[in-house]
């Protein structure tokens, strides 16, 4: 017979062996690795990396590329950046993650119908008088930055106040300059404080993190690390861009946002939708000649109506590189979401660069135009040099597709170019230049 000594140490064996075998299962199930991590990268896309080791200062050594499908993971570029250690600020990246815990609450029944639901409904001390421009904003006018508030107010100043007491100083300390919402574009840090502000005062959370973590984080399993609270474990935490995560946890986001895990497919495809054609957002160096905001993210439109040969594109591009989006594509076997994390502040160009090879390499980008002559290719290089790209980069993965001409700001430039389809767009987004467009005329 086995002594109860032993018995209860074979128990013990028995129920840690169990553990361990759940917790491989589990992992097993629930990575968002899936399959071959270069299923799906595009041909040429490492050597496309190695040309950007030298422009615009830029270590090709110092990032992570990931693209994914509805399993998870199918292509994994990981140089010096491993996804599952390196925590890093996400910036604007966490806008797209704000957007979604807000419309899932709204679907919840917890913040009522979007564009019915004033921010005076669920804050107390927001302006209510008509006379009052801001006393008409609603959680649409927030999300779709079209609120009229003309201050993009950064929590900096304010350290050690809480969202609520932040949005509490916007409605006194900043009344003037104010447009009536609905009618203008601003791209804004405000408007998402005052949606955090909005969704903490509805369900006297402890802060705006803890409903992240409720509504998004928790369910998809995230780990603990990708929160709310930056400066990392500042105990004060806001919506917006004050977010710190890595690439892994951010991957299983994406995926689900890609599935339509999160929200029902209506909702998912209005939050997709461009919200600002009307009103003036259209930007021509956020990843297109043309982009308008949609709810929580960036649309890439390909025209000014934002319709599109190829499909739908979001994105929630952050000041620090940090780079996701999601491609919905009427070929289906070319719809992706992808992520770029890099290891940088402030310059997100190269990014951008990146995943525009991502959408040439899969051949979601127009590559029919001729080869510009070497007299045009020598003028797009002589005046991109600075950014650090030239049309010669594109023909890695194609040809450069056509390009959007007069978007030049400087005359002297567009004489320059004439008889020339060279166009090098200028940026009032971060103050960010994109690369060139090359063909003759």
């Amino acid at each position: 017979m086995i002594s109860r000594t032993a018995s209860a140490v074979l128990l013990v064996f028995v129920n840690v062996a169990f553990a361990v075998f759940m917790v491989i299962l589990h992992s097993g199930l629930s990575s968002e690795r899936a399959g071959p991590v270069d299923a799906c990268c595009p041909s040429n896309l490492n050597q496309f990396l190695d040309k950007l080791v030298t422009s615009a200062g830029t270590n090709a050594e110092d990032i992570s590329i990931r693209l994914g499908n509805q399993n998870g993971t199918c292509c994994l570029i990981e140089r010096g950046i491993p996804g599952d250690e390196t925590l890093k600020p996400i910036w604007s990246a966490a806008k797209m993650m704000t957007g979604y815990t807000i419309m899932k609450m709204v679907e919840d029944g917890i913040l009522g119908d979007i564009k019915m639901t004033k921010l005076n409904m669920l804050l107390d001390f927001w302006p209510t008088d008509e006379a009052d421009v801001r006393s008409g904003i609603t959680l649409y006018h927030l999300l779709s930055q079209t609120s009229g508030i003309d201050h993009n107010i950064l929590v900096g100043p304010f350290g050690g106040l809480n969202t609520v007491e932040v949005a509490y100083i916007i409605a006194a300390d900043y009344p003037e300059n104010n447009q009536a919402p609905g009618v203008h574009f601003k791209y804004s840090e405000t408007n998402f404080i005052l949606l955090g502000a909005a969704a903490v005062a509805a369900t006297g959370a402890e802060s705006w993190n803890s409903l992240f973590r409720h509504h998004i984080a928790d369910p998809l399993g995230l780990s603990d690390a990708c929160n709310f609270a930056w400066p990392i474990g500042d105990p004060v935490n806001h919506p917006g861009a004050f977010a710190v995560c890595s690439s892994d946890d951010y991957s299983k986001f994406l995926t689900a946002v890609y599935n339509t895990q999160i929200v029902s497919n209506t909702t998912r495809e209005e939050m997709e939708r461009p919200h600002t054609l009307l009103q003036g957002s259209t930007g021509t160096a956020v990843t297109g000649a043309l982009s308008n905001y949609a709810l929580g993210a960036w649309r890439q439109c390909e025209s000014e109506d934002c319709t599109s040969e190829t499909g739908v594109t979001v994105h929630s591009m952050g000041y620090g590189g940090v780079f996701p989006w999601v491609h919905r594509s009427k070929n289906t076997t070319r719809s992706h979401w992808g992520l770029i994390f890099r290891n940088v502040t402030g310059s997100m160009a190269p990014s951008i660069r990146i995943q525009e090879a991502v959408l040439l390499g899969l051949g979601e980008k127009d590559t029919t135009a001729n080869q510009p002559s070497a007299s045009c290719a020598s003028k797009c290089q002589a005046e991109t040099n600075q950014a650090g790209f030239t049309c010669e980069d594109m023909a890695l993965l194609g040809q450069p597709y056509p390009p959007t001409p007069g978007l030049w700001s400087d005359p002297a430039k567009q004489d320059t170019f004439k008889g020339c389809g060279c166009s090098c767009i200028e940026s009032d987004f971060h103050g960010e230049p994109r690369f060139a467009y090359c063909s003759d005329l």
